[in-house]
């Protein structure tokens, strides 16, 4: 009985508290070039928002549900072996509804926001991430555009160590607490200049 009111207490703390540290990281694209090499050779080719239905119906019989990333992306990344779909990076070039934040983003014409990464699991450990993700910071500078932001849980350190791989580096820290349904974020960037940044994108 004692254990149960304690799981019971806990469960209503979290609904009641929650708290979360995310990291930022920033990759200049100026600096990219494609040096990553995956273990595996795939076609790798960029789809545009008009295109994404049909790239969409083609992951159903995978059942990878994706169909929230496509919504708020701009460009999908696909890379595939014999026409089948390994991999999608999904960027956006305009505001974008954040769930990590439960609030929409402002995104610069010179910027963009990487929102989303999936590997298919059997081909994960490949180096196929690194690997898209120069070639999509390539085609996204011939675009126009000079930075790629994106948010990390700190408890995520798969993902830390993929941005580290790509040459991003951390800009700053958003803590997010939500306290009865309250939301308050706490935002701090490594510099004032960093600081100035992100107060202005989040």
């Amino acid at each position: 009985m004692i254990n149960k009111l304690k799981r019971i207490a806990v469960k209503t703390l979290r609904m009641i508290y929650i708290y979360n540290e995310i990291i930022v990281v920033e990759k200049k694209l100026y600096d990219t070039d494609s040096h990553a090499q995956a273990k595996i050779l795939f076609d790798l080719r960029f789809v545009q928002k008009d295109d994404f239905p049909k790239v969409a119906n083609r992951l159903k019989e995978f059942y990878i549900d994706l169909e929230k990333n496509f919504k708020d992306a701009d460009i999908c990344a696909i890379a595939e072996i014999d026409g089948v779909i390994i991999h999608l990076s999904f960027v956006a070039l305009s505001d974008i509804y954040v769930p990590e934040l439960l609030k929409r983003i402002r995104i610069n014409s010179d910027s963009a926001y990487k929102h989303a990464t999936y590997t298919v699991p059997e081909y994960r450990g490949f180096g196929i991430a690194p690997k898209v993700s120069e070639e999509l910071f390539i085609d996204l500078n011939k675009r126009g555009i000079e930075k790629v932001y994106s948010l990390v849980m700190k408890s995520n350190l798969s993902s830390l160590r993929y941005w580290s791989k790509v040459g991003a580096r951390k800009i700053g820290t958003i803590t997010s607490i939500r306290i009865c349904g309250f939301k308050y974020y706490r935002i701090k960037g490594i510099t004032k200049a960093y600081h100035n940044i992100l107060t202005n994108i989040f």
